[in-house]
């Protein structure tokens, strides 16, 4: 109780932006409606002190009894019942379990050689130099060239394709039998041969192990997986069998009726087995509690603030799944360009008209991209939609203005935490 008391409204009014009268309500409001839930959006999670966050909502939810209680709790987006396919032969063959790394530690793997050196990416089903790399013109310059070999498998010639020694034609999903999981398991039906070249990841990779004497790790077509994967007891897939999806396409799993409560039973998967507000093993980083931490960077406490008073995030667009499809002319024509949005107040004080060209950057790197004047934005804050492809900008790219610090309690890249500048581009005419 006693960091709770740190935080009076009038503080954490200064540290938010919102009315202490509003805090005050709204905590009064929740503790007193039963049930409660909070369900947390993954913008806070893009944050250098993102698991602080999270912690802290816990602890509220808990400190109000909401936990264990039909329409309390705390998430993160819908819930859904995985389908429990049978894929054990397959995430482990023969029984070894395969190395695997996430991606800042495969970051430093290349760069440091640790945990262990890695020499070579197969990059399949992803834009990664697009998507996931942190300060991207630091990561293209000096990492990327540590690499001996890079092979990608995609539909288009991508950022990352550009980068690669060889580049694999990839059927679409409209090409290849597969299962979709959800809260229905749907089956993926080929609807037309592979264009050209083009083969499904599955061929791609069977013809590959042919070559170095791996057949048996491939001795079945797709269909034949498939239906090994169903062969499960598990009661959410009794009945659901290859031939009731070829009939029905999609079939509900047999998941209960009721609605799902978590920790119905007070059981918690912790070492004491009980709610632990209070880590121990965080006492290291000062995490024990989630105290309030200003951002690793986009603060004005940062010395970084007074050249580039401007925090950048990175929205999502509606007409498209991150880079996916970004390429398409039905798509160019909702979107013809990337733009940045800034709030009129921010855009006047550095002489910017709506939609003229500008620079943001910082000391990482810069983007040329028109600008439009939001007024519902907090100003002091631009937003640029993410997923563009680095080819669709007149000059530079907006990921290489994120950086690559990484909390040791939750190790992920902070998207969301930086700081930049925004200027007129002075054109001639």
């Amino acid at each position: 109780m006693d960091l709770c008391g740190s935080y009076p409204p009038e503080r954490a009014s200064v540290i938010t932006g919102v009315p202490a009268r509003t805090i005050r309500d709204l905590a009064r409001e929740f503790a007193s409606r039963k049930p409660a839930s909070i369900r947390i959006g993954f913008g806070v999670d893009r944050w250098y002190y993102s698991d602080y966050t999270a912690r802290a909502v816990a602890n509220l939810v808990v400190a109000t009894g909401n936990i264990g209680v039909p329409g309390g709790g705390i998430s993160v987006h819908d819930g859904t019942y995985p389908p429990p396919l049978d894929q054990r032969g397959f995430r482990s063959p023969g029984g070894r379990e395969a190395a695997t790394l996430d991606v800042v530690s495969l970051v430093s793997a290349i760069e440091h050689g640790t945990p262990y050196p890695v020499k070579a990416l197969w990059i399949s089903a992803a834009n990664m130099f697009n998507q996931t790399a942190a300060n991207r013109r630091r990561v293209m310059s000096s990492i990327v060239p540590q690499l001996e070999l890079i092979v990608v498998v995609d539909h288009f010639m991508t950022d990352t394709a550009e980068a690669a020694d060889i580049v694999l034609p990839a059927c679409t999903i409209f090409e290849r039998l597969d299962l979709v999981p959800g809260m229905f398991l749907q089956l993926q039906q080929k609807a037309v041969e592979p264009e050209g070249e083009s083969k499904s990841d599955f061929d791609i990779l069977a013809g590959l192990a042919r070559r170095m004497g791996l057949d048996a790790y491939f001795d079945r077509n797709p269909e034949e997986y498939l239906r090994e994967m169903l062969a499960t007891d598990h009661p959410l897939l009794a009945g659901i069998t290859m031939e009731r999806l070829q009939r029905e396409h999609a079939v509900f799993l047999n998941r209960p009726q009721e609605p799902y409560v978590s920790f119905r039973d007070r059981r918690f998967h912790t070492p004491s087995g009980r709610i632990e507000i209070y880590k121990e093993e965080l006492i290291p980083y000062g995490a024990e509690l989630p105290r309030y931490r200003e951002p690793v960077e986009a603060s004005p406490e940062n010395p970084l603030y007074r050249r580039f008073p401007l925090v950048l995030l990175f929205s999502h667009s509606k007409h498209r799944i991150h880079s996916t499809f970004a390429n398409m002319p039905m798509i160019k024509k909702i979107e013809p360009e990337p733009v940045v949005e800034i709030h009129p107040a921010d855009a006047r004080r550095r002489g910017i008209a709506p939609d003229q060209l500008v620079r943001v950057h910082n000391d990482r790197g810069s983007v040329a991209l028109r600008c439009r004047f939001n007024p519902d934005l907090r100003a002091g804050v631009v937003v640029i939609s993410e997923g563009s492809w680095v080819k669709d900008f007149p000059g530079g790219d907006p990921y290489s203005l994120t950086h690559e610090q990484v909390s040791p309690t939750s190790e992920n890249y902070a998207f969301y935490d930086n700081l930049v500048e925004v200027d007129p581009v002075q054109t001639t005419r």
